[in-house]
């Protein structure tokens, strides 16, 4: 029994990282870049239903984001604050607004720290601000389309 619940959770993680990654790449200009709008976040909402999805969205953003223009600072350095935000939403999972706002507030952080502060040399605080407003409102979509559905399905189980 064991070993198909590592089996299920292996693939989950897998499962959401290809998803995530087409996501990103597909929708490209508006993936990257100082005024993000990332519509493939919608799957961060997820977050809250499977703990798995944390490292799926780490490694799905450390694909993705080898179409980024930033180089090592988006690829190398972005999967942490996927993982953690995600994880930490996986943690906060009964209270759903408060794991979206954490989940936003971490990769907010993290992209106007390193992609967009140190690659770009734009301000913290602006960057922070843009990228936390747009990731508040896509998780917060996802929160309220993809996660009821995802739960309806039975899919977690």
């Amino acid at each position: 029994m064991a070993d198909v619940k590592a089996s299920r959770y292996v693939v989950r993680a897998a499962v959401m990282a290809a998803l995530y990654a087409v996501a990103v790449v597909a929708l490209a200009p508006v993936s990257f870049f100082a005024v993000q709008f990332r519509a493939a976040n919608m799957l961060k909402a997820l977050a809250v239903c499977c703990p798995e999805f944390a490292l799926g969205f780490a490694l799905g953003d450390f694909i993705a984001n080898q179409a980024s223009p930033f180089g090592p600072l988006d690829w190398a350095i972005m999967p942490v604050f996927d993982f953690a935000g995600a994880w930490l939403a996986w943690r906060l999972r009964r209270l759903r607004w408060g794991a979206v706002v954490v989940q936003s507030a971490v990769i907010a952080a993290g992209v106007a720290t390193f992609p967009l502060g140190l690659g770009a040399g734009l301000p913290w605080l602006a960057s922070f601000a843009s990228v936390f407003a747009s990731t508040v409102v896509i998780i917060g979509a996802g929160t309220l389309v993809l996660v009821p559905a995802f739960e309806a399905l039975h899919v977690s189980k």
